[in-house]
């Protein structure tokens, strides 16, 4: 369900009016343009349309549809300024604002007469049923883009397999299985999924940042990072017009999908 529109101040940048819910947080693109110095128009031209809503927001001139942004899009918005003040604009966003919508679902109402104690009480009951919410969909998540991870790899490769290639394939299909079980390795959507991003923000952020790189559409990572056990690659058996072909793709270890982690949230908390 829509929240109602809560609004968050910062002396230096002015307000931003955010929507949505403590799950999914939405922001107004125009506040984020305006703080960021860049055209609002220009930047919607820009965003991908999974990205923005509209919500009815009262002006000057009356009820108005204005555009607001998904988390996802938000990142993406601050990426595009060159403004100095950009990087201590996604520090308050992501060190206070983003904190406060997910823990107590935006600000607390309170009364004149309520003690400390009751304020804090209510928030505390607030936050646990919302991070209890949110832990629940984030194993959610992780169960619903493992396999959708695996149904994507299939179909970008159209695979066609008949009964026959089945049987030949089944026994090196269990071996992969096993293989993934037994070492814990996780993919970026898995990952991402648990930082509240899309996969394809996650791995560009990681080309970015110099991590990893692309060739030949799969990923790698640099020098840096190449003998610290962070990643494995896994040969994917599939079928071909009848020939059987692997594929290899690039897995995360536990020690990969931390440093993963660690690193995201240092990067856009500085």
């Amino acid at each position: 369900m829509q929240s109602n529109i809560q609004i968050f101040n910062s002396p230096k940048f002015g307000e931003i009016r955010t929507a949505g819910t403590s799950d999914d947080p939405k922001f107004c693109l125009g506040d984020l343009c305006r703080c960021l110095g860049l055209s609002s128009k220009g930047v919607n031209q820009r965003l991908s349309k999974e990205v923005i809503s509209t919500y009815p927001l009262e002006t000057t001139g009356g009820i108005q549809q204005m555009l607001f942004v998904n988390e996802d899009g938000m990142y993406d918005v601050i990426l595009d300024s060159r403004k100095q003040e950009a990087k201590s604009f996604r520090k308050w966003i992501t060190s206070e604002v983003l904190p406060s919508i997910r823990k107590t679902g935006g600000y607390i109402s309170t009364k004149q007469e309520d003690t400390p104690e009751e304020i804090m009480a209510r928030a505390l009951t607030i936050a646990q049923a919302t991070l209890a919410k949110r832990e629940e969909r984030l194993k959610q998540l992780e169960t619903e883009n493992a396999q959708k991870q695996i149904i994507i790899e299939r179909k970008d490769e159209e695979i066609s397999i008949k009964d026959d290639t089945i049987k030949v394939l089944a026994p090196k299909g269990k071996c992969y299985d096993e293989i993934m079980s037994s070492e814990g390795l996780v993919t970026t959507n898995m990952i991402a999924a648990f930082l509240g991003v899309s996969a394809i923000k996650l791995n560009k952020l990681l080309c970015e940042w110099g991590v990893q790189y692309r060739q030949s559409s799969v990923y790698f990572l640099t020098a840096k990072y190449r003998s610290k056990g962070f990643t494995k690659h896994v040969p994917y058996p599939y079928m071909d017009n009848g020939v059987q072909k692997s594929r290899e793709h690039m897995y995360w270890t536990e020690s990969g999908r931390k440093f993963v982690i660690e690193l995201f949230n240092t990067k856009l908390s500085a």
